[in-house]
């Protein structure tokens, strides 16, 4: 995918790659994980889709306390600081949203975050974007899908279903690019978006 980049775009590549595991994957992680609500109405069921019914009583669990560990010593701070469980939870999506930020103002109005065509960078925000907009497609509100160039009204971003994906939708750039990459390269998987369908997404929440 990255063939023809110059010196400059393959540091920045490299770099945002960085910024994104460290940053924005905890906390999609504690999201999916981490948030009791989630992880029973919805992680646990898609991860469970295509197991045993002895296997879906006891890995899901299995993954959940492996995710929650990985995301509670992703940070260094987190290690050095005796917090609680709803701390590091808003400390993660506080450097998430700080993530998502800075990725929506470093996409601008291109295509793709690095050079003319889609590289790692573009791929990573997809994957860590999807269960998000996924979440919310089922068990939330707003219809990103018919959100506009100009993003969503202030009232629309307060019913969505968590303050992590509001901020998504705060960044339509962000949206934007979500869609064309799926449309482009994984245009069957919308349909998981509309019809609630338990599908073989499970490659999203374990890797």
């Amino acid at each position: 995918m990255e063939y023809g980049l110059n010196d400059a775009d393959v540091v920045e590549l490299a770099a945002l790659v960085s910024v994104v595991d460290r940053q924005l994957s905890p906390a999609v992680d504690w999201f999916l994980w981490g948030e009791d609500d989630v992880f029973v109405g919805y992680t646990r069921k898609w991860c469970s889709a295509h197991l045993s019914r002895l296997a879906s009583m006891y890995l899901p669990n299995k993954w959940r306390q492996r995710k929650i560990h990985l995301a509670t010593h992703s940070q260094l701070v987190h290690c050095l600081r005796q917090l609680t469980d709803n701390e590091i939870g808003c400390e993660l999506y506080g450097l998430a949203k700080r993530c998502l930020t800075a990725l929506s103002y470093i996409l601008g109005k291109k295509t793709y975050f690095v050079g003319d065509r889609p590289t790692a960078i573009d791929a990573y925000v997809f994957s860590r974007l999807w269960p998000l907009l996924h979440y919310e497609s089922q068990q939330g509100n707003v219809s990103w899908l018919t959100i506009g160039p100009t993003g969503a009204s202030p009232s629309l971003c307060q019913s969505a279903s968590h303050p992590l994906i509001a901020h998504v939708i705060q960044c339509p750039n962000l949206v934007a690019h979500f869609i064309r990459i799926q449309s482009e390269f994984f245009p069957k998987a919308a349909a998981h978006f509309r019809g609630g369908k338990s599908g073989s997404a499970s490659f999203i929440f374990l890797s």
